[in-house]
């Protein structure tokens, strides 16, 4: 609330300067990743997305009700090349709704509301593959990789690192990814959780595809840490190769608090090799030493304490590995 106060407070500079409105979304995106962020660490069972003990507090005005109109600000004022922008920040902005509503009860196979929280479920999954599926070539990223021991391997996943056409973009990306694993998460977890209503909405196919899905952009999002942290064992030569990308905006601090967030929803999805878990753990332990911020230190500690898999994966589910 305390965020939504200043924004309302900074709103005419940002409708006057000429990036204001980029500006403005991507502090609506640091706000909805902190509600989603607080949403799980506030369950009993941070690491899952149905969970089997409810937070009734969580039923009403879990987003300040001004966000909405910042979200629609953004949809109806955006010049073209940042409308992807500001139609991702709609799309889960509703995720978000639906994961408070989904803790604050206590969901049962057979139920209509368990019907309607997975119908809404696939359909957010839909608009994020269309989102993705439909971005013009200003949105599109590339995977660069370096020789191996170029860079030290915790700090730089698998040697790899992005390319994006600047620093907007590439935050936008990782926003995405949350969602995109999030929300499938809750897919496979309906099926386990649910044996008569889950597979009757969820099919076989889309179980397969939510877990490739939750594969491929769980090993981006891990990939994509190098673009907005330098972690303290880089040298300068090994920066100036990570510092492709500029423009838009800036690493720092300001991002680190989402970045954490990120980090532990890929680290902890269900179904990706346990190294991935360990990699996210460790940046996590060194974003703490690195910058003091406690909420690496509470983000590890939950992350260190989960299970390899969610405790939902479904069986018979082949998992890809890199």
């Amino acid at each position: 609330m305390g965020g939504a106060a200043l924004m309302r407070t900074i709103l005419p500079f940002f409708q006057a300067s000429p990036d204001g409105l980029r500006g403005l979304m991507q502090l609506c995106y640091s706000m909805v990743a902190t509600v989603m962020c607080s949403v799980q660490q506030l369950s009993p069972e941070p690491n899952i997305m149905i969970p089997t003990v409810p937070v009734h507090s969580m039923a009403q005005g879990i987003l300040p009700p001004a966000l909405f109109d910042w979200v629609t600000l953004g949809s109806s004022t955006a010049p073209t090349a940042d409308v992807p922008g500001a139609e991702l920040l709609s799309i889960i902005t509703s995720f978000v709704q639906l994961s408070a509503s989904v803790r604050s009860q206590l969901l049962r196979d057979r139920h209509p509301e368990t019907e309607r929280v997975l119908h809404e479920a696939l359909e957010i999954e839909e608009l994020l593959n269309r989102w993705e599926t439909n971005l013009d070539d200003m949105w599109q990223f590339t995977e660069e990789r370096m020789d191996d021991g170029f860079f030290p391997p915790d700090a730089v996943f698998e040697g790899c690192y992005h390319l994006y056409s600047d620093m907007w973009t590439a935050r936008v990306w990782t926003n995405y990814r949350f969602a995109r694993i999030l929300v499938n998460q809750m897919l496979l977890e309906g099926v386990e959780r649910f044996p008569f209503t889950g597979p009757s909405l969820v099919s076989a196919s889309q179980q397969q595809r939510s877990q490739d899905v939750i594969s491929r952009v769980a090993r981006d999002t891990l990939v994509s840490v190098s673009t907005h942290y330098r972690h303290p064992r880089l040298g300068r030569s090994q920066c100036e190769i990570l510092e492709k990308t500029q423009g838009g905006a800036g690493i720092g601090a300001v991002q680190i608090p989402t970045l954490l967030f990120q980090i532990k929803v890929a680290s902890a999805a269900p179904g990706v090799p346990p190294y991935y878990r360990a990699w996210g753990l460790a940046m996590m332990r060194t974003i703490f030493a690195d910058t003091g911020m406690l909420q690496a230190s509470r983000l590890a500690d939950i992350l260190e304490k989960s299970a390899n898999k969610s405790p939902w994966q479904p069986v018979n589910v082949k998992t890809e590995t890199f």
